[in-house]
């Protein structure tokens, strides 16, 4: 609530300055401020991308419908497109990825829409220093990833999307890579 009405002046769109404690090292960076929208009102107003949230452990009913993911340090909203691919992707016959190394970012909902996040810019730069093929980017994004992509002169392609199905659609059109 207190980010929300120190917010409250601003548009989408804006730049603000955020301070955060990162391992006991003060963290300094500009955020363009994105959409968010209520979940009951459907309302947008300007946030940072970033929410707290509750951790959660899920058991199948069935074993077989378990779900693994490597050890990482990544979550957070900003990465439930590309974690909702990957349990796609284990649950469906076939490798979704075919063979390409996939990036992306965005938030989902439970009707499977993708949303804007913050710090695009930099995700950009991470994916193409992993090397990333592809790059899914929230549609609301992509005008700020492209303008990354451009200035980094990356080849890894950028591909905007509104839903899951977008990507997985995307995915299912590609020949295998070789």
């Amino acid at each position: 609530e207190k980010i929300a009405s120190l917010l409250s002046g601003k548009s989408i769109g804006d730049v603000v300055s955020v301070e955060l404690d990162r391992k006991g090292k003060t963290v300094k960076e500009q955020v363009k401020l994105v959409s968010i929208k209520d979940d009951k009102t459907g309302a947008e107003r300007p946030g940072l991308g970033v929410m707290i949230a509750t951790m959660q452990k899920v058991e199948p009913a069935d074993p077989d419908h378990t779900i693994h993911f490597a050890d990482t340090n990544i979550g957070g909203p900003a990465a439930g497109l590309i974690f909702t691919l990957e349990i796609y992707n284990q649950l469906t016959a076939g490798d979704l990825s075919k063979g390409y190394r996939i990036a992306g970012t965005g938030t989902i909902d439970k009707s499977g829409a993708v949303g804007p996040i913050g710090g695009v810019k930099h995700k950009i730069v991470a994916a193409d220093r992993k090397e990333a093929d592809f790059f899914f980017v929230p549609q609301k994004n992509y005008d700020e990833a492209k303008k990354r992509a451009d200035r980094i002169n990356t080849d890894m392609k950028l591909v905007p999307v509104e839903d899951l199905q977008d990507a997985v659609d995307y995915l299912e059109e590609l020949p295998p890579k070789g």
